[in-house]
C-alpha cells in the first residue's frame, strides 16, 4: 500500500510506562507506529503524590516528592534509551512524569497533550474475564482517545487487528470515537499487514429469560440484529468512504455476536 499520500491523524503517541511485563515490547511497538505514521511518542510515568497537612513537614513532604520525581525521571530516560534503533530510523521521544493517581494522570496528560493514542502492556491476563488490571479496564472505559493494550508475546507481527465499536452512537462524541477507533485500526493493520475485523456486541433484554418468553425473544432478537446490521453498513460505509478520499483502503471484515462486551469481546479474540 502507499502511504505517501495519506493524511496522518496518529500525530501524537503515549505510552505509559508502568513496569507491566512485556513494557519494553510494548514500547517498540508504540515506537514503531509513531514512525509509521510520523507522529510525536511521548513517555509518561506516575508517582504517587505526597502531601500532609501538618506544616512542619510540608518541606520534607516537597523534598521527597521532588526526589520520586527525578527518579522518575532517569528510570524513563532509561527506558528510552533501551528502545535501540528501529530499522535505521530515528524517532524523537519525549518522556513526562505526572503526579496523582495513575488513571487520572494519565487521562489528564492525555486531555492536556491532545494524543491520538495511548499504547501500554498488559497489567495482568487470564483467558476471559480479568483479562486487564484495574488501571488498564478504567483507561478503556475512561480514555478519550484510542487506547491499545499489549498482551506480552513473542510474535512480532500481527496476523488480526479487531475493532470494537456500538454503530448505535446516540452523541457526537460516541459517532467521533467510533471513527477514530476505524481509522487506528485500519492504519495499525495497514503497518502490519494484518486483517482487519470489525465487532459489535448484541446484548439482548431478555437473555436470562429467553427459555420462558421463546416468541418474544426471537421477535425481539431479530430486530435487535436487523437494527445493528442496517447500523454497522452505514458506519462502514462512511468509513470506506473516508479511506477512499484519502486514497487508501484495508479490507475487513464485519462481526456481529451476542453477549456481554467484556467477556464476549475475549472469546471473540
Amino acid at each position: 500500500m502507499n502511504t505517501s499520500v495519506e493524511t496522518n491523524n496518529i500525530r501524537k503517541v503515549l505510552f505509559f510506562a508502568d513496569g507491566a511485563r512485556g513494557q519494553m515490547a510494548a514500547l517498540r511497538r508504540a515506537a514503531g507506529i509513531a514512525i509509521h505514521n510520523g507522529a510525536d511518542l511521548t513517555v509518561i510515568g506516575v508517582v504517587n503524590e505526597v502531601s500532609t497537612n501538618d506544616a512542619r513537614l510540608r518541606r520534607n513532604m516537597q523534598s521527597i516528592q521532588k526526589t520520586l520525581i527525578r527518579d522518575r525521571g532517569l528510570e524513563l530516560d532509561q527506558l528510552i534509551a533501551d528502545i535501540g534503533p528501529l530499522k535505521g530510523r530515528k524517532l524523537s521521544v519525549r518522556r513526562q512524569v505526572a503526579v496523582g493517581k495513575d488513571t487520572v494522570a494519565v487521562i489528564q496528560a492525555v486531555v492536556d497533550g491532545r494524543f491520538d493514542l495511548l499504547v501500554k502492556s498488559v497489567r495482568s491476563v487470564s483467558p476471559l474475564g480479568s483479562l486487564f488490571g484495574d488501571v488498564d479496564t478504567r483507561l478503556l472505559h475512561y480514555c478519550p482517545c484510542p487506547v491499545m493494550i499489549l498482551k506480552p508475546q513473542r510474535r512480532k507481527t500481527w496476523r488480526s487487528v479487531l475493532v470494537a465499536v456500538d454503530p448505535h452512537a446516540d452523541s457526537a462524541v460516541a459517532e467521533a470515537l467510533n471513527s477514530s477507533l476505524l481509522e487506528t485500526g485500519s492504519r495499525v493493520a495497514a503497518r502490519e499487514n494484518a486483517a482487519l475485523h470489525v465487532l459489535h456486541v448484541l446484548q439482548h433484554p431478555l437473555e436470562d429469560e429467553k427459555s420462558v418468553l421463546k416468541e418474544e425473544y426471537r421477535l425481539i432478537d431479530r430486530t435487535l440484529r436487523e437494527h445493528a446490521a442496517s447500523s454497522m453498513d452505514k458506519m462502514l460505509d462512511q468509513h470506506k468512504a473516508r479511506e477512499e478520499d484519502r486514497h487508501r483502503m484495508v479490507p475487513l471484515d464485519q462481526h456481529l455476536v451476542k453477549g456481554k462486551p467484556h467477556t464476549a469481546i475475549a472469546r471473540f479474540v
